[in-house]
């Protein structure tokens, strides 16, 4: 059933300041209805309302006013107005224009209204829109540094060190047709990092350059004219001497202020555990079981667990032009027999034994193989968890172990790419435990041969540390 008509955008979805003196306005065009189980990508729908951009981009569509602050007692329009507009949501229904599939879009729009005035501290402000969003006609929205978070202020918000010798916030925004955010008048403003449940100050400093837009920054010229990613100016907030752990807001005086954050010893622990789950919910050919998750689902693409029929080509994917390869030519030279190859990540929901993925058991074996002492097993509730070994081996090892298995009539690990049944068709909609295409495994090749003999001597040595605690 399509949903209702009248919960359709253009809404506008936020409006807050981004300095003390200009607003950001953000709208949403719509959003879209995705395929669910056992539909294909063509049902997805899309729920489009787009913003009037002529109107948006109008002086005269606005109205500024205030009963606190009397700059703003009668209504203004701003100065100036720019906008910034992004994709949303995708689409994953293809829609075809003579020469390459066009999928449908939702943008959100941001419209930024550069004030006449600047906005005073502790009071509140009413933003007329001019009708230019289904779901309101005004904004309210409230200027105090301390509590109203600027979009233009940035933190770590994973969190620092108390000991860490750079501890930095910045300023910086990109606002499209009005560029960076320019804060050069703002040069030596005040910055305090504050208490965040009471919002009291702990710290102080001078906002101070950074970062010019027009520096490069990268070698690369095309995907960033210029060299520069931000293509605006970055100010910094260097609060390094401050260690004390706790729960903080960094606030800019004319600015606002940033999410919360935290400093504390153990501030990379929850970023650690949150990735490292993830892997284990990433697992190929395993059943996952609801006494290690809470999202349960059946072992996929296994040959002993679902059926999957997996065989071998000696042809090489590097040696390929398409991805999955010319269907007459990996068909003409499959072996018979299945094999026992099963244990990959998924990426996609699919068998996609890409080199590339080697850098997860690379990265774990080596964060481990620098501290060893700071992991433990049963920490992540794997099932492999009480085996005495760290769990972040466990995770490493899995993707070892499963080049192991893939080792060809050769000596060398095959496997690089294992693409589905070429003239099995498309599996749009069957999730990954109900796709009972068969599968091509392409042959030995050089990089995978010796990625898995550097993995296996990474994880000896790692199990050797083990063993030494």
């Amino acid at each position: 059933m399509a949903p209702d008509s009248s919960c359709r955008a253009s809404d506008l979805v936020e409006a807050a300041p981004l300095t003390d003196q200009i607003v950001l306005l953000r709208f949403h065009d719509g959003y879209i209805e995705y395929h669910g189980y056992g539909q294909k990508s063509e049902q997805d729908t899309t729920f489009i309302d787009p913003l009037d951009l002529t109107r948006a981009a109008s002086r005269e569509t606005y109205s500024i006013s205030s009963a606190d602050d009397a700059a703003y007692a009668s209504s203004v329009q701003p100065t100036l107005v720019g906008r910034k507009s992004k994709a949303k949501d995708f689409s994953r229904k293809c829609q075809w224009d003579g020469s390459a599939c066009v999928n449908e879009i939702v943008f959100e729009h941001l419209i930024y209204l550069v004030l006449p005035s600047r906005l005073r501290s502790a009071n509140t402000y009413r933003v007329g829109i001019g009708g230019l969003a289904r779901n309101l006609e005004a904004a309210s929205i409230h200027f105090d540094e301390k509590w109203t978070r600027s979009e233009a202020i940035h933190v770590n918000q994973v969190g620092y060190l108390p000991d860490c010798d750079s501890k930095f916030g910045y300023v910086s925004h990109w606002m499209g047709d009005l560029e960076g955010l320019s804060l050069d008048d703002r040069a030596g403003a005040r910055f305090e990092i504050l208490e965040a449940p009471s919002r009291q100050p702990v710290y102080a400093g001078s906002m101070s350059l950074r970062y010019r837009k027009t520096q490069r920054e990268t070698g690369q010229s095309t995907d960033t004219p210029g060299g520069n990613f931000t293509n605006a100016d970055v100010w910094e907030c260097d609060f390094s001497a401050f260690r004390k752990p706790g729960e903080y807001v960094l606030t800019v005086q004319g600015i606002g202020c940033s999410f919360p954050f935290e400093i504390g010893s153990q501030v990379y622990r929850e970023a650690f555990y949150l990735t490292a789950r993830a892997l284990y919910h990433q697992r190929a050919s395993l059943p996952l079981e609801d006494r290690y998750t809470d999202w349960p689902r059946p072992a996929d693409h296994s040959p002993t667990a679902n059926g999957t029929s997996i065989r071998y080509t000696p042809l090489r994917f590097m040696d390929q032009t398409t991805e999955s390869g010319i269907k007459e030519e990996v068909y003409s030279h499959l072996a018979n027999g299945n094999l026992e190859s099963y244990g990959w990540y998924h990426d996609a929901g699919d068998w996609d034994g890409y080199p590339s993925h080697s850098v997860v058991p690379k990265s774990l074996m080596t964060i481990c193989g620098l501290a060893p002492d700071r992991f433990l097993d049963g920490e992540l509730s794997l099932p492999e968890s009480g085996n005495g070994i760290p769990d972040i081996i466990d995770e490493a090892a899995w993707l070892v172990y499963y080049y192991r298995r893939n080792v060809g009539p050769t000596g060398g690990v095959f496997g690089s790419r294992i693409t589905g049944d070429l003239a099995g068709g498309d599996k749009d909609g069957v999730p990954s435990w109900e796709d009972s295409r068969e599968w091509i495994a392409f042959g030995e090749e050089p990089l995978a041969s010796f990625d898995y003999a550097g993995m296996a001597a990474q994880l000896a040595y790692c199990l050797r540390q083990v063993d030494a605690l």
